[in-house]
């Protein structure tokens, strides 16, 4: 019998094999007697998964955001070599306006069992020489953050979904429909799988299928696309090997180590929220122009955090 006119009752559809795709999947399937179907047009971890600087890091200011992060971030430690998770630590820097909160912050995130520590800037420019840091700045330091290979990690999920019988289909999808209080899930080829439930982890491409899905323009999912380049540098000797995440929050910017020899640098400035992107696209001519003049910026005059 043909999968796609199998019976829908109890199934569950996962639209988006990402990181968050393939674990919903797995958890599901863990915790549901339910039929569980993963599709992605792409293949695992073919979205935005794959661009992601994947930092693995506990400080947070929202108290169940960083109790998420916490429990992550011990699955991350338990299955290290499987995920490639690095434990580099994390430096965490504010302008001076900030250090308040930022004690407040990490005094949460201690009552929480997160090793976290507020560092005077005499102190952390010892532990990190090759770093500068302004005298009136708030610097924190949580040791057993760092980051992880997000396509190993997407695949360990995918893999373990369908090791305990989740089906996986490489296949568009072209839109949803709702008939009879069923999903029916459109595939671009034309077949039809329905379920009781679909759940969408389809990131930055889910209100274009909502569009295509027959939603009307405000009742789309208040979702903002912005464009977040990562530049690539090869460090100098001096400074390779395992160096620890910088979140510099006092020039917006952010650095990763990746590997013993390159350095991973992104910017956080609001003016990338404004410009225009097609996620399908490349940028246009005007959207490169800003990249460029923000990095050359932040990455090559300003020195002070690197």
């Amino acid at each position: 019998m043909s999968y796609y006119k199998m019976s829908a009752r109890d199934r569950i559809i996962v639209i988006g094999a990402g990181s968050t795709g393939s674990s919903v999947a797995y958890n599901l399937k863990r915790a549901t007697h339910s039929e569980v179907v993963l599709i992605d047009k792409g293949g695992v971890a073919s979205g935005m998964t794959s661009f992601s600087t994947a930092i693995v890091r506990t400080h947070y200011s929202n108290e169940v955001v960083a109790k998420m992060a916490f429990e992550s971030r011990k699955f991350f430690e338990a299955n290290r070599e499987t995920l490639r998770f690095y434990k580099t630590g994390m430096v965490t820097v504010v302008p001076s306006a900030l250090r308040k909160r930022m004690e407040d912050n990490v005094d949460m995130l201690r009552r929480l069992g997160i090793r976290e520590e507020i560092l005077e800037v005499k102190e952390a420019s010892k532990m990190f020489p090759w770093l500068n840091f302004d005298a009136d700045e708030g610097v924190s330091y949580e040791p057993d953050s760092g980051y992880a290979d997000p396509v190993s990690t997407a695949n360990f999920f995918a893999r373990k979904a369908m090791d305990l019988g989740v089906k996986f289909l490489r296949e568009e999808v072209h839109r949803i429909e709702n008939t009879q209080g069923q999903a029916k899930i459109v595939l671009r080829n034309g077949k039809e799988i329905s379920g009781a439930s679909v759940i969408l982890c389809t990131n930055i491409w889910t209100n274009k299928l909502l569009s295509q899905s027959g939603f009307a323009k405000g009742d789309l999912l208040p979702l903002k696309v912005s464009p977040h380049p990562v530049v690539i540098y090869k460090r100098p000797n001096g400074i390779a090997g395992l160096r620890p995440v910088v979140n510099d929050l006092a020039n917006r910017d952010y650095y990763k180590p990746e590997g013993e020899s390159l350095l991973l640098g992104g910017n956080l400035r609001s003016e990338l929220d404004e410009a225009d992107v097609d996620p399908d696209k490349p940028p246009p001519p005007s959207t490169v122009q800003l990249y460029r003049r923000l990095f050359t910026k932040d990455f090559e005059q300003d020195t002070s955090h690197g």
